[in-house]
């Protein structure tokens, strides 16, 4: 089921990079289209913004990540982010898991990962934000910062660096 899932993750990722590009265009020339498409609204139509508010993760958190990178040998940014925080098997009807490239600069990327209609009692959404650095065939996590966003009465009712209570 965990594979099944993943699958469906990166064919969602690969078909989202693919939009608005023409059926001729080689793959690296659709990657290069994706990379440069910034929008701020991802494909489920949720408005995407950087939250301003985020809590880092602890650098012990991000080393632990980066040796899992090498340990199995993950490639790829979707890989990276979908293993630190995987889309949930038990959802709610309106459950969202969506990535985006915000910022590519300097042989940096950053992406964000925005879960929303998480089965929980107090958190209703969850941003990810993970920096990363090319690093030959992989890529090594430079920082994770994570923004909650809480149910009612369970916290801010808008992203904030706060863990909803």
């Amino acid at each position: 089921m965990k594979k099944q899932g993943t699958l469906i993750i990166l064919l969602s990722f690969f078909v989202l990079s693919c939009q608005n590009t023409k059926n001729n265009k080689s793959v690296d020339e659709k990657t290069e289209s994706a990379k440069a498409d910034t929008n701020s609204v991802s494909s489920s139509g949720i408005k995407k913004e950087a939250s301003k508010a985020y809590r880092n993760i602890d650098t012990a958190k991000v080393a632990e990540l980066n040796e899992l990178i090498k340990l199995k040998k993950l490639k790829s940014p979707l890989e990276i982010i979908t293993t630190y925080s995987p889309e949930s098997q038990v959802m709610e009807g309106d459950y969202n898991y969506d990535l985006e490239l915000m910022v590519e600069n300097d042989g940096i990327e950053e992406y964000v990962l925005t879960e929303t209609g998480i089965l929980d009692d107090s958190i209703e959404g969850r941003q990810v934000s993970m920096s990363f650095k090319k690093e030959g065939d992989s890529y090594r996590v430079l920082s994770i910062k994570e923004s909650y966003k809480c149910r009612k009465n369970r916290g801010s009712s808008i992203w904030s660096a706060t863990i909803c209570n």
